[in-house]
């Protein structure tokens, strides 16, 4: 999410610009009361005005503008985005459970869903780390998006279970039928203004618990 950049010379180029008009508009209504006949004075007096009310419009329109954005960037910056998906597939058939690191902060995933017809989920909690049981037969997709504002809503990026910086902990069962391995496809990220960092993980498990690398990459502007 790219950070704008104010047009500061723009906005003193046409808040001077104003501010011209505007001592053009007095002089011209200056001279128009000092003018020793009165038809000299008939044409200064409109045009002094004319200019008068130009100058402040375009003064008191850029000085809105300038607010406008001072607000508007405040508000792209308080927000904070958060992202969870999953890819299944597997090799053989049966039904298989998957469980996955997820973050600490509960309220991240509190809209997840998923796509598959048998598939179903719950959050883990019984262990050291929490995790989320994936339960499918079938190819399935997990996701989750969260939007909040920081603060309070600022969790960071390394409030995703894993036991290493470059290595996070996922398990396999395989509860009927004959499937060999199951295919994840896992990222998270956490966004905010200039500001992206995402974990994923593309990965064959084969039954039991094991440790796989993943890696992160941040975008910074």
């Amino acid at each position: 999410m790219a950070q704008a950049v104010f047009p500061f010379g723009l906005f003193l180029l046409l808040l001077f610009a104003g501010v011209v008009v505007c001592a053009l508009g007095i002089r011209l209504l200056q001279q128009a009361r000092g003018a020793p006949k009165p038809h000299r004075a008939g044409a200064g007096r409109p045009l002094g005005t004319v200019a008068i009310a130009l100058g402040l419009l375009l003064v008191g329109g850029t000085t809105s503008w300038g607010v406008y954005w001072i607000v508007r960037q405040q508000d792209l910056d308080s927000r904070f985005t958060f992202t969870y998906t999953v890819q299944f597939e597997f090799n053989g058939s049966g039904v298989v459970l998957v469980s996955l690191p997820i973050p600490t902060e509960e309220r991240l995933l509190a809209g997840l869903e998923i796509e598959g017809i048998s598939a179903t989920f719950a959050y883990n909690r019984s262990g050291a780390e929490p995790a989320l049981d994936v339960t499918f037969s079938e190819p399935t997709n997990v996701s989750a998006h969260f939007l909040g504002r920081t603060p309070p809503d600022q969790f960071d990026p390394a409030n995703l279970t894993r036991n290493d910086g470059q290595v996070s902990t996922l398990a396999l069962a395989v509860l009927s039928g004959d499937v060999t391995s199951v295919h994840v496809e896992f990222e998270a990220s956490w966004i905010r203004t200039c500001f992206v960092r995402t974990w994923e993980q593309d990965v064959w498990l084969s039954r039991g618990v094991s440790d796989h690398p993943g890696r992160w990459w941040t975008i910074v502007c």
